[in-house]
Formats: C-alpha cells, sequence, structure tokens
C-alpha cells in the first residue's frame, strides 16, 4: 500500500497534466510524471483525471517494489524510506543506483552526508528547489515538517520563507 503522504508529495511535485508533453529531458510524459511509450510520439494522446490516479498508483508501487529490493532501505524510517521511493519514482531504479555515496551513506546511517551528496548532484539542480529542498529534509531530519492549515482548513506543509531549509 502506497503511503498517502508519499503519493501527495509526488502528485504535488509532478503536477498533473491530462495531455502528452515532453519532459525536460524530451521524454514523453502524462499524468503524474508517468513515462509514455517513447518508441513513438504522443503529441495530443490525454486521459481523465481517473485514468492518471490509476497510473500513479501503479507507477509509486513500481518504485515502491524496486526500492524494497535495495540494501539501504530496510534500515531506514518511513520518511526516509519515502524519499528513496520518490527518488526512484522520479530518477528510475538504473539513475538511483548511480548514486553510490548518497546510498551508502543512508546505509550507514550518515544521513547529513546522504543529504549533501543530493545537493551536490546535477539532479539537485534538475528536479526544483521545492522538491529537492524537501527531499534533503525528509534524508536529513527523518521527519515531515510541521503541518500548518491554510485560510481554508487545507493542510499546507512547507517551511518558513526566511529560513534555510537545511537549518531543520
Amino acid at each position: 500500500m502506497i503511503d498517502p503522504r508519499l503519493r501527495r508529495d509526488v502528485a504535488q511535485a509532478e503536477g498533473l497534466r491530462l495531455e502528452a508533453y515532453k519532459d525536460t529531458e524530451g521524454y514523453w510524459t502524462i499524468g503524474y510524471g508517468h513515462l509514455m511509450d517513447q518508441s513513438k510520439s504522443q503529441e495530443g494522446e490525454k486521459i481523465s483525471e481517473e485514468e492518471a490516479e490509476v497510473l500513479l498508483t501503479q507507477d509509486l508501487e513500481r518504485a515502491q517494489a524496486q526500492a524494497q529490493t535495495l540494501p539501504e532501505f530496510g534500515g531506514l524510517g518511513e520518511v526516509r524510506q519515502n524519499a528513496v521511493v520518490e527518488l526512484v519514482f522520479n530518477l528510475g531504479l538504473s539513475r538511483w543506483l548511480g548514486f553510490a555515496k548518497t546510498r551508502l551513506a543512508l546505509m550507514q546511517g550518515r544521513w547529513a552526508d546522504a543529504a549533501r551528496e543530493l545537493e551536490d548532484s546535477l539532479w539537485w539542480h534538475q528536479v526544483g528547489a521545492t522538491r529537492a529542498r524537501r527531499l534533503y529534509n525528509y534524508i536529513l531530519t527523518g521527519e515531515y515538517p510541521n503541518e500548518q492549515s491554510d485560510s481554508e482548513g487545507q493542510s499546507v506543509v512547507g517551511q518558513p520563507r526566511d529560513q534555510d531549509p537545511r537549518s531543520y
């Protein structure tokens, strides 16, 4: 079963696009970052919100199953496990395997080193500051930030804008 917090984090980071588009690396993508068949043009392809939700569930289940096979995964708490699942979702398993220093630091419980290795990667600059900092903090602290409600009573996850996110 997919942790609802993980699902929400990924959906928010990816955003929902119901029409096929090429991602930053030129791959055909749809829904919440779902990679499509790359062997043909997907221009004009559309899906419904329900189909996007199904694809997200399938993609997260695949990423979670892959993450659970990794030696660094079993010794992590829930928050760090969710961070690794999201990294596998975002990068793909083969690219995550290339993060050898990050993975070793996770296995050894060296949280600050693991977080710093993410920060020193090309991924950090490609993925966007919000997602990168959030995952950095999950790895560093092993905790979700405190949640607050906005003026409409919706749950808001965030950090004060005037502080360095790594200072938590």
